[in-house]
């Protein structure tokens, strides 16, 4: 991909983590408001504390979000998915419900990590549920006995949030791929249509140098057809003076004939008068 594509890309999916950090605050300042009211069923509980300062920490990357990159934005969020999650099971095992924010982990990777680093972070996640599973029905951490649900619950709710997550992968992925696809194809178009605008430009130009050439053809042409005009116009002047001349000739030649008949007619009667004389 160009740089200018992957720029777009990179804002596309920022702005995805801005909007996903937008709702994460507001709904987990409620589910937060909601939780308090197991203070005064269970008492006191360290999630609470983890849960209000994890929650504090979105709720400033959230304000401050325009100016932080993706990469330390996602990278907070996952890590405090990994307290607020860790703890809650570390107090009460399998029944917490904070787990279920562990199918978010890929969802931040995939838009703005690699692929490495978001596997990376999901064996993490596996690894974390899997120590505390074990910890917990092992006997090293102790719950009541009517949330103490064994192994079993363990594996289903693992197996549950494994579906989620992998879910939540294919539809990531799935837009990775189609806004690819939507830029190779925007790419692939954009050539056509330079390509398009070369052969238009060099068509233009060609009918620009083919018009240029003809008009300069025609000025030749209109040139050369005046200088015939000028040299018709002179011979023809010339033949309408020769023509003057030589209807003045038949002119003076019809004159003398003329004359010479009149005279001829009054030279008979002079010579008959100059004999009888």
């Amino acid at each position: 991909m160009k740089p200018k594509e992957i720029d777009r890309l990179a804002q596309v999916r920022d702005t995805i983590l801005n909007r996903g950090l937008v709702f994460a605050s507001v709904a987990g300042v409620m589910t937060y408001i909601a939780s308090l009211t197991q203070y005064f069923i269970a008492g006191f509980r360290l999630s609470f504390v983890t849960d209000f300062i994890s929650l504090g920490i979105i709720i400033v990357l959230t304000w401050r979000r325009h100016f932080l990159s993706a990469r330390f934005k996602t990278y907070i969020v996952i890590l405090a998915i990994f307290v607020v999650v860790g703890v809650d099971i570390y107090q009460i095992g399998v029944l917490s419900a904070n787990k279920v924010l562990l199918v978010l982990v890929p969802f931040f990777g995939l838009i703005a990590l690699s692929k490495k680093e978001t596997i990376f972070f999901g064996i993490a996640v596996g690894v974390l549920i899997a120590i505390l599973s074990t910890l917990h029905f092992t006997g090293y951490l102790t719950v009541s006995l009517e949330q103490n649900l064994g192994p079993i619950a363990w594996l289903i709710n693992f197996a549950i949030i494994s579906i989620v997550a992998f879910l939540m992968v294919i539809i990531v992925t799935q837009f990775n791929r189609t806004y690819e696809s939507m830029i190779a194809d925007l790419r692939e178009r954009n050539s056509t249509l330079r390509e398009s605008e070369q052969r238009l430009e060099a068509y233009k130009d060609q009918l620009e140098e083919t018009v240029e050439r003809r008009t300069i053809k025609l000025k030749k042409t209109n040139e050369d057809l005046r200088k015939k005009k000028a040299e018709t116009e002179e011979a023809l002047n010339k033949l309408q003076r020769a023509q003057d001349e030589l209807v003045k000739s038949e002119k003076l030649a019809s004159i003398g004939m003329l004359s010479s008949g009149i005279a001829h007619e009054i030279n008979n009667p002079l010579n008959f008068i100059r004999g009888g004389v």
